[in-house]
């Protein structure tokens, strides 16, 4: 076998294991699923011998995820394999947002902050992570805010 026929079936079969377990159809077919990821690495690959000019805008910018999920050839036939290559594009890359949550928690949750109820640290982080730019709200318009739920 050529490494293009072992190329991503591990990955293939793991990823179809867990997130189309679910579903019956795949469930008993997990071969399937191995075999729709085969067409497709032959179509992406033959697709990618092609001149540049002839390539889809997609191919050309190395952008295949959007290429697999926005093709006609796709859309058709590929039911398990463009589940998993959904979730593949929802998965993040890195772990930065996960860092920035624990980091915006230790600045908020300190030694004299401890008896913070869960649902206070939640809107305070959620503050700290989605708020605006400094400068964004006045002082008067906080104040307002403040004062119409403190009246309340």
């Amino acid at each position: 076998m050529s490494q293009l026929d072992q190329y991503g079936n591990k990955e293939i079969d793991a990823l179809a294991q867990i997130y189309l377990k679910e579903d019956e159809k795949y469930k008993k077919e997990v071969e399937y699923v191995i075999f729709q990821w085969k067409k497709m690495k032959n179509k992406l690959f033959s697709e990618l011998k092609k001149p540049e000019n002839e390539m889809n805008e997609y191919l050309r910018h190395k952008q295949f995820i959007i290429y697999i999920l926005t093709d006609n050839y796709f859309t058709n036939g590929y039911d398990g394999l463009l589940q998993l290559v959904e979730v593949y594009a929802c998965l993040p890359c890195t772990n930065a947002e996960v860092e920035r949550g624990f980091s915006a928690m230790n600045r908020i949750k300190t030694d004299i902050r401890n008896r913070l109820l869960p649902e206070k640290l939640n809107d305070l982080m959620m503050i700290s992570l989605n708020g605006g730019e400094p400068g964004q709200w006045s002082s008067e318009r906080i104040d307002e805010w403040f004062n119409f739920w403190k009246s309340n």
